[in-house]
């Protein structure tokens, strides 16, 4: 996923072994080292202390992924309200709008229901 999402959050998760030693910074990077650590991980050569080591940076790079997501979810809905705020605006305006124009359709909806109720009472009136 390259969506460029930087991320150095004071190096908590730090630099991971099976990462070459690159600083984390990208949420694909995190997900790339998470698959990379997983592999390592379920290596049946992995001792069990190399295990508990993976273990540990495996929990690490996930809460640090959580951070992340939560970060640029924050992020992103701040942009999404930023810029809903024109678009509600303008519904607002339209909204006025068709009701402006709506009113002299009812008046003339008024006006042909008063016409046909006259057209109606000189009829009767014609037939006496």
């Amino acid at each position: 996923m390259a969506d460029g999402t930087a991320y150095s959050p004071a190096d908590k998760a730090g630099k991971t072994g099976g990462t070459s030693g690159q600083q984390l910074r990208t949420l694909a990077e995190i997900r790339e080292a998470i698959a990379e650590n997983d592999g390592l991980r379920l290596d049946p050569d992995t001792t069990d202390e190399e295990r508990r080591a993976l273990e540990e940076a495996a929990l690490a790079l996930r809460a640090v992924e959580r951070e992340l997501v939560e970060a640029t979810s924050d992020t992103l809905m701040d942009r999404l309200e930023a810029a809903s705020e024109p678009i509600e605006d303008l519904a607002r305006d339209i909204r006025a709008r068709v009701t402006s124009m709506n009113a002299p359709a009812k008046f003339l909806g008024h006006l042909k229901k008063a016409a046909s109720l006259l057209t109606r009472f000189l009829t009767e009136a014609g037939r006496w």
